[in-house]
């Protein structure tokens, strides 16, 4: 039995000897996931800070990048606009020179058929308010005026059907009304 005591025994030792190692290492594994946490907690705050300083970095070029954009914008309008008033300026100057030449060129026809002119206008228009609240306006190149006839006429350097169309359907009834004080020369 003694034997058995003394074996016993040194598993007991044993076993306290490795309960002693096991608690030692997870002691010194305590220590190094501490340690490591620590680490990481650094790192962690250091990356922090790092994305927050990019992220305002970030911050400050989108906004810069934003006030580039608007300002583009603005002087992309500015341009447009500008270019929509000289091409403005380049068609109606082209549309002068169209009504001139349809009016020189229309004077001697006019003779021919023993229309004389008493006076010649470009480029009217008139604006009226209907009765019913809406308004009516018109526009018309030329309109030659005698004792007892008038002609109106829209001048375009391009004629086409629809103008054609547009001119005699729309615009010309129009013409009536917007000017009444020559409704008993038109016909």
């Amino acid at each position: 039995m003694t034997e058995r005591m003394d074996r016993m025994e040194k598993m007991m030792d044993r076993l306290v000897k490795s309960q002693k190692e096991t608690g030692e290492q997870m002691k010194r594994n305590s220590i190094e996931i501490k340690e490591s946490q620590k680490e990481m907690d650094k790192q962690m705050k250091r990356n922090s800070i790092e994305i927050k300083e990019s992220q305002k970095e970030m911050d400050k070029q989108m906004k810069r990048n934003s006030e580039q954009s608007l300002k583009d914008t603005e002087d992309l309008k500015k341009q447009i606009k500008e270019t929509n008033k000289q091409l403005w300026w380049m068609w109606r100057s082209q549309e002068e020179v169209w009504i001139d030449l349809f009016r020189r060129n229309m004077k001697p026809m006019m003779r021919n058929r023993w229309i004389e002119v008493d006076n010649i206008s470009t480029r009217f228009k008139s604006a009226i308010k209907l009765e019913d609240g809406t308004m009516l306006d018109g526009e018309y190149g030329l309109m030659w005026i005698n004792w007892k006839d008038i002609v109106v006429v829209e001048v375009k350097n391009k004629m086409r059907n629809d103008y054609i169309t547009k001119f005699v359907n729309k615009q010309l009834p129009k013409f009536k009304i917007l000017f009444p004080q020559y409704k008993d020369q038109y016909h």
